[in-house]
């Protein structure tokens, strides 16, 4: 049995092991409780909001609107970095983003662009030390 839309987006925060406040602050909203109120039935998130909720917890967003198809790209019994062969590192980077703020994500993105764009990786190093 499909779950339905308020348990979804339970089962989407649940993966991404955020609470709701701390879902609602990725999401750029600052108050918990619509995160609540959705997991409760209580109203209905518009398909941006689902969008953004998929985008921050890491869920497809077809399964979160839909309850068809896969919940994420990671395989049951497979850790997000064997699915994208990623580094620890790289599974924290990646982790840290979704959880940030979606309006602070184009900063996030710009400084990293940067940082890898306009120095040699030996020039980085000096820098930060």
């Amino acid at each position: 049995m499909t779950p339905d839309l308020p348990d979804r987006i339970c089962l989407a925060r649940t993966f991404a092991k955020l609470s709701q406040t701390q879902l609602a602050a990725a999401c750029g909203w600052t108050w918990g409780s619509r995160i609540g109120n959705y997991e409760q039935g209580k109203n209905e998130p518009s398909l941006s909001d689902l969008d953004t909720i998929a985008d921050a917890t890491g869920v497809s967003c077809v399964w979160l609107r839909t309850g068809t198809g896969k919940m994420s790209a990671v395989g049951v019994g497979e850790s997000k970095a064997q699915y994208l062969a990623l580094t620890h590192e790289e599974v924290e980077l990646v982790e840290s983003f979704r959880r940030a703020n979606v309006r602070e994500r184009p900063t996030i993105q710009s400084v990293v662009k940067m940082l890898t764009t306009h120095a040699p990786p030996d020039e980085l190093d000096t820098r930060t030390g």
